[in-house]
């Protein structure tokens, strides 16, 4: 009997070894340029992540073969937001003034395994939090699934009314006397250009403004660091100040994984907005070219209220804000999933927690440690 105990014993040591082994082999990295003044300008590993959109997905496309967990998810292809991350979130003012709580950007959005999606958020999170239930947050994305009924926890439901009292009016901190606050990054442009823009923006929206300013700017940090971006101040047909941005865009980062033709950048754009917003969304959004580069045009509304982790007092603010996340990522993957959205519930219930918790960490541990080596390259140059 003593022996018996023994060789259970023994057996049980054997398979809790090979499966830490399985869910610990080492990431494998990607040959990657890193944009130096993104890594300047990123405080942590949650924001590295948030920077190097498509050196997720390259790092996906390296270690395809070893992710065992994700696996039999990977086969389930819709229409991925592509960043999700838990600060890519926030309340988005519709035509009818009401505020949407989805997701801010659509630089990114396109075919992919929309697994990948849930599993970036989880990872970024976790990174974030390293207390985080990544059962929770999985929990959450499937009730959004599966369109069950959940209501704004109360720290989104005072950023609901925030939103709504704030309206469409420009912010504050970036507008004064109808002329944009002139602050370090802000560049003049000459008459012909801002015409040109202008003219442009106009026809893009099919709306008669009456511009007050335009001023060129660059983003440093984050995904869309580097990229070209104009601002647009102008009057409506109804005498509203309203503030446009024209934002460069550029090949979405879900390409390393892109289960399709990527589309056009009219087409992805109109496809995110109805996924993401639906027939409610802004009509301040538009696509235009200038000088041979594509363009998102988008409202810069005091009302749009972008989810900032640190602004919360409490963790557990935190927490609720990305537990609704996770469902509101549900809610837009059932709709781009159609006809295969029963079996992926199906499949994604099957999925072992404690596997997929392990997947994550690897992962976050991969993130840790390349944020600290490359900084530690960086303080030594």
């Amino acid at each position: 009997m003593r022996n018996l105990k023994k060789i259970l014993l023994l057996s049980l040591v054997f398979v809790t070894s090979q499966a830490f082994a399985k869910n610990q082999n080492p990431i494998s990295d990607v040959d990657y340029q890193f944009d130096p003044i993104k890594l300047q300008e990123a405080q942590d590993s949650f924001h590295f992540l948030r920077s190097y959109v498509d050196y997720y997905y390259l790092l996906i496309k390296q270690n395809e073969s070893s992710l065992d967990t994700l696996s039999p998810l990977m086969k389930y292809s819709g229409l991925c937001v592509g960043d999700a991350h838990a600060e890519n979130f926030g309340f988005l003012l519709q035509n009818n003034l009401e505020p949407l709580f989805t997701v801010n950007d659509v630089d990114d959005f396109g075919p992919c395994p929309v697994v990948l999606d849930i599993f970036r958020f989880m990872v970024s999170s976790k990174i974030y939090d390293s207390n985080l239930s990544i059962k929770n947050i999985f929990e959450n994305y499937q009730n959004g699934l599966r369109q069950a009924k959940q209501p704004l926890p109360e720290i989104l439901k005072k950023m609901k009314k925030k939103a709504e009292q704030d309206g469409l009016s420009p912010s504050p901190n970036k507008v004064k006397n109808q002329q944009f606050i002139r602050e370090p990054g802000i560049n003049e442009m000459n008459t012909l250009t801002k015409n040109l823009i202008f003219s442009k923006t106009q026809e893009a929206l099919q709306m008669n403004l009456t511009r007050l300013d335009l001023v060129e700017t660059t983003k440093q940090g984050g995904g869309s660091g580097g990229l070209q971006r104009y601002e647009v101040l102008a009057l409506n047909e109804s005498q509203d100040l309203i503030h446009l941005e024209l934002k460069e865009e550029i090949n979405p980062a879900i390409y390393p994984m892109a289960t399709a033709t990527i589309p056009d950048v009219r087409t992805k754009i109109e496809e995110a907005l109805s996924f993401e917003q639906g027939p409610t969304s802004s009509p301040y959004y538009g696509v235009t070219e200038v000088n041979g580069r594509s363009f998102l045009i988008r409202p810069r509304f005091s009302g749009n209220i972008g989810i900032t982790l640190n602004d919360q007092k409490n963790i557990s603010d935190n927490r609720d804000i990305i537990l609704h996340e996770a469902y509101r990522l549900g809610q837009i993957h059932s709709q781009s999933l159609t006809d295969k959205l029963s079996s992926y519930i199906k499949s994604a219930s099957e999925i072992k927690t404690h596997d997929l918790e392990a997947e994550v960490d690897r992962f976050v541990d991969f993130y840790n440690r390349q944020f600290k080596k490359l900084s530690r390259q960086r303080a030594n140059k």
